[in-house]
């Protein structure tokens, strides 16, 4: 089974959690939106009336050292005649930016932080192998100025860390044919009989 989520597949999963969490319905297009990302065609994301409430996601591939760590194992092919399959699994973390706007915008991301903590999205992750890292800091409460009005915004940064598997097939040649010599290089062995 390969696990292996692309950067738009993420920022898609991150939209699915913000909806759960927020209660915003598939319908509404309006509520999410994507900033800067992998599914943006303009390289950002529409335009939003700054007195509604909006949540921004972005979400940016990063690296605490622990996903540097490997683990190669070879598995037999689809056919015991076959050639093996390589087999890496890693640790991937992924920080994902939250940017709520509107006047409701910190009791929104409030809601959105300890969400992540519930059983529901926790449940909702690990089918899809993401774990929210322990310890969201604090909520980052800004003002923004939109065509000369200052907006209320807060932002929520969440770490995540996300099992990779990759499997390489045909990796390793099954071994056809093998000769074997036994040689005694052993200089000190006794002398056979008639020396």
């Amino acid at each position: 089974m390969m696990i292996n989520r692309t950067l738009k597949e993420t920022e898609v999963l991150m939209e699915s959690v913000v909806r759960l969490i927020l209660k915003i319905p598939e319908n509404d297009n309006g509520k999410i939106r994507i900033a800067y990302g992998a599914n943006s065609k303009t390289g950002s994301a529409p335009v939003h009336n700054p007195q509604d409430s909006v949540c921004y996601i972005h979400v940016d591939p990063t690296d605490d050292g622990y996903g540097q760590q490997h683990h190669i194992k070879y598995i037999n092919g689809k056919e015991i005649a076959g050639d093996m399959t390589e087999v890496d699994e890693y640790t991937e973390e992924f920080t994902a930016a939250f940017s709520l706007y509107g006047e409701d915008a910190y009791d929104q991301a409030r809601k959105l932080r300890d969400g992540i903590y519930g059983i529901a999205i926790k449940e909702f992750l690990w089918g899809k192998h993401i774990h929210p890292k322990t310890g969201i800091p604090a909520i980052a409460q800004t003002h923004e100025i939109i065509n000369t009005i200052w907006v209320n915004r807060c932002d929520l940064t969440v770490v995540f860390y996300s099992k990779v598997r990759i499997e390489r097939e045909n990796a390793v040649k099954n071994i056809e044919k093998v000769n074997i010599a036994l040689k005694n290089d052993n200089k000190n062995s006794l002398p056979k009989e008639g020396d």
